[in-house]
């Protein structure tokens, strides 16, 4: 039975189910930018839908790097570790690999290093495919989009009478005319009554169907094209782990379609127009040109001289952006005054309002949850404006989107602490587990009173007079310990909350008033407990059999009631 999957934000997963598909493909590289709030939420939604979440696209955001010079194996383990994880629980079953951003080869460096680069990337995510019963596939252009294209390419040519005819490619699917019309162009094993529309293209397959298609041969085909697809299959015999060829992607596709047609972009009236014809496209990219010739109409003129296509000017003048933000789905671009998308990575502060890129494309987050972005805790609304001067519950945000505590003295003692216990090259994972060891060597000295049942949480006036005691003096209760790692906490970005209930070992039974931590992360609450890991190592009660380091109620050292 052929099922159907659509591609879309993981919160339409409803309106999808409504819509009679059987799952949902969304986006991998959003699970790695939403907290474990945000995710848990997500995941009760899909959980609650009749579909799952099967299928991810976009496996690694621009600015994760596997080739190059600046490939950071360690980031790249923790992303994967995390996404596939969250992936898992949300049904995910494949994740694709195209991540063209992260992958695409910089200028100048080796292209047999790069081939390296991507398979060591790959040795890794398998290892965690692995762990989480994950499928990688590789981005292609599929068999469908490769014959529609030819059939496009083509279509003042005649049709055969009766077309081709396949097991799984059905009258009423998009690219039925274009498969039986075109699919004998793409070879398959001979008696294969089944076209497989979803398999990817090779190069050498598509430069062959392509120049079939066009009545040539690669001998009457053009240098250019042959040229072009040459440099898609690099020669196997250069080292043993330089792999195959890769799939055919649609940028190379558009090249390779570009030669073939004798068609060469106008890059002086291109370069001329300095407003952005392409959002996610940057000028700078290599084939940037081939790309604007493929993707948008255009006006031109032939010179007699050189027998070429020149685009006229107006015609790409109006083919430019309007300023603004310019969104679809939870991400997208800002077009500045001048028609041109503002590039890079980074805060972006436009028309009173702060944006953030999140890869060298300029792409900027739209996807309403919070963020830990360049050493601050950041919240992105629906419409990729950073919340700024204002109170969300216990969360305030400055004039900059930065969360403040609302005391510029604690915030500064908090900064101080962090800054002293982590270095920059943690990950923010290691930057609170650092401030964990930190809180947990302060001295113990209980001098609060308890809170009674009624009361759940740390008042939040007292969390900051708590930290802002335990941080001056050195010293505090349980109170004291859990209400400064909370606020350290949610200066790195997590979403965290000081606890009061009651707690006691197993051994010895005897419940009394307590304090400590949860934190949300990967959809599940986490317990977090400084002050009983100070009481451990006065004790002599192992920390490491007895840690109370991120761990579930369950398996926590000592029983914790709330109250």
């Amino acid at each position: 039975m052929i099922r159907l999957g659509i591609c879309g934000p993981i919160e339409n997963i409803e309106v999808v189910a409504k819509m009679g598909f059987d799952y949902l493909e969304a986006g991998l590289t959003r699970l790695s930018e939403i907290d474990e709030a945000e995710f848990r939420a997500l995941r009760d939604r899909v959980q609650a839908a009749p579909i799952r979440v099967e299928a991810f696209n976009g496996m690694l955001p621009a600015k994760l790097r596997v080739t190059g010079s600046d490939v950071n194996a360690q980031a790249l383990h923790e992303y994967l570790d995390k996404t596939f994880a969250r992936a898992k629980q949300l049904g995910g079953q494949i994740v694709v690999f195209g991540s063209s951003g992260a992958r695409n080869v910089p200028e100048g460096f080796p292209i047999d290093m790069a081939w390296r680069q991507i398979c060591n990337f790959l040795r890794l995510a398998e290892r965690h495919a692995i762990d989480h019963d994950i499928t990688i596939a590789i981005e292609p252009l599929r068999r469908a989009e490769c014959a529609q294209l030819l059939y496009n390419l083509t279509q003042d040519a005649p049709r055969s009478a009766e077309p081709a005819q396949y097991d799984d490619v059905l009258p009423e699917y998009w690219y039925y005319e274009a498969v039986s019309t075109m699919g004998g162009y793409l070879p398959q094993e001979e008696g294969q009554t089944c076209f497989f529309p979803s398999a990817s293209v090779m190069p050498d397959t598509f430069l062959t169907a392509l120049l079939s298609a066009l009545g040539q041969t690669e001998q009457s085909a053009s240098p250019a094209l042959l040229q072009a697809a040459q440099a898609l299959m690099p020669d196997g015999a250069q080292a043993e782990d330089v792999p195959a060829p890769a799939p055919i992607t649609r940028a190379q596709a558009a090249v390779l379609v570009n030669r073939a047609l004798g068609r060469k972009p106008d890059t002086e009236a291109i370069n001329g127009v300095h407003r952005s014809l392409l959002l996610d496209v940057p000028e700078d990219r290599a084939d940037y040109a081939d790309l604007v010739e493929a993707v948008l109409p255009h006006d031109y003129y032939l010179d007699d001289a050189d027998e070429q296509e020149h685009y006229r000017a107006d015609a790409l003048d109006a083919l430019s952006f309007t300023p603004g933000i310019h969104l679809s789905g939870t991400s997208g671009f800002f077009v500045d005054a001048d028609g041109r998308v503002v590039r890079g990575t980074g805060f972006l502060d436009e028309q009173n309002r702060r944006y953030y890129r999140c890869d060298e494309t300029g792409r900027i987050l739209a996807d309403y949850a919070p963020h830990y972005l360049e050493g601050h805790a950041v919240f992105v609304r629906a419409d990729g404006i950073l919340r700024r001067n204002g109170v969300f519950g216990e969360y305030l945000y400055d004039e900059n989107g930065f969360y403040t505590t609302g005391n510029t003295e604690l915030d500064a003692k908090l900064d101080d602490f962090i800054a002293a216990c982590t270095t920059e090259d943690m990950t923010q994972e290691e930057c609170l587990h650092a401030c964990y060891e930190a809180v947990r060597a302060l001295r113990y000295l209980g001098r609060n009173p308890a809170y009674g049942p009624e009361v759940k949480t740390i008042p939040y006036d007292k969390q900051l007079e708590f930290a802002d005691k335990i941080l001056s003096t050195g010293k505090g209760d349980c109170y004291n310990f859990a209400a400064v790692f909370c606020l350290l906490a949610r200066k790195l970005g997590y979403l965290a909350s000081p606890i009061v209930g009651e707690c006691g070992y197993s051994w010895n039974w005897y419940p009394i008033a307590h304090g400590w931590v949860e934190i949300e992360l990967d959809g599940e609450t986490f317990l977090f407990d400084p002050q009983i890991e100070n009481y451990n190592l006065r004790a002599g009660i192992s920390n490491e059999t007895h840690s109370a380091w991120q761990v579930t109620y369950e398996s926590a050292p000592a029983r914790y009631l709330k109250h």
